[in-house]
């Protein structure tokens, strides 16, 4: 989606926003499912929410998709492709013993949406406690930091054309061998949707939009259900479309349902 179109939804899903949460309620009319103040707001504030963490989560996700998080805890010289779900490509590789590169070539990570990754995302390591192989023995617990240049790295829906956040990395192998990986923004810009990260992981993602309005957002790597805590209640199952369920001002009743396609998200 280009700026113009999402910076459009933003303000549109703020408009709905404030009626919503500044005490007046939301103005309807005699259909329950649509507003006199926002063309679409369902559709408003589905893009806008969707987008904010779309921005942070993509190396999480294909990380996972590609089972790089091996090259970049391993020894300098791995070089792996992979292909994606929706088409294009993922290069994970490990230039250096402190440096490593994602590298999605236009890479879709499913199929039945216009999600794109592009770009590198390029990673500094600045602590690692796993063998110089990038194995981890058993039973000790392994640990890998890094930072990570975005000067490249892009997203949007259809083409790849925004600025990402996230530039903090860990990867932590526990006793049991189980691997928790994180990427982590924090007080960084995303121009696209004129925010600022206040808190920045999938399953605790804050951003601060125009007006001091604050969007939280809980996900996962799966990407499969978003929760949207504030400024109002939602339900994001995200799929061929995105079946949203609304609880405006946060009573626990829902206030209106819709589905919203990926259409909606292009320029």
């Amino acid at each position: 989606m280009q700026r113009n179109s999402l910076v459009a939804a933003v303000a549109a899903a703020l408009a709905l926003g404030c009626l919503s949460g500044c005490g007046g309620g939301v103005a309807t009319g005699t259909d329950p499912g649509r507003t006199l103040a926002v063309a679409d707001p369902s559709a408003d504030r589905t893009v806008t929410a969707v987008s904010l963490f779309d921005a942070v989560a993509g190396v999480e996700r294909m990380l996972a998709a590609s089972n790089g998080y091996s090259v970049i805890e391993g020894p300098s010289g791995v070089d792996v492709t992979s292909a994606c779900a929706g088409g294009g490509t993922i290069r994970v590789r490990k230039v250096t013993a402190t440096t490593a590169e994602l590298s999605p070539a236009d890479c879709r990570l499913r199929t039945d949406d216009t999600l794109v990754y592009a770009g590198t995302w390029r990673f500094t390591v600045t602590s690692s406690s796993f063998g110089a192989s990038g194995a981890c023995p058993a039973g000790t617990v392994c640990q890998l930091a890094a930072t990570i240049d975005l000067s490249t790295a892009r997203y949007g829906y259809g083409s790849a054309t925004e600025r990402v956040v996230g530039t903090q990395y860990q990867s932590v192998t526990d006793a049991a061998g189980f691997r928790r990986a994180l990427v982590r923004a924090g007080g960084e810009t995303l121009p696209s949707l004129d925010a600022t990260v206040l808190a920045g992981t999938l399953d605790n993602l804050v951003m601060r939009l125009p007006g001091a309005v604050d969007w939280q957002i809980i996900g996962d790597v799966t990407r499969q259900t978003l929760q949207v805590a504030s400024p109002f209640g939602a339900t994001l199952v995200l799929g061929p479309s995105i079946s949203a369920t609304f609880d405006d001002n946060r009573d626990g009743v829902t206030d209106r349902t819709a589905t919203v396609p990926w259409s909606a998200f292009l320029p």
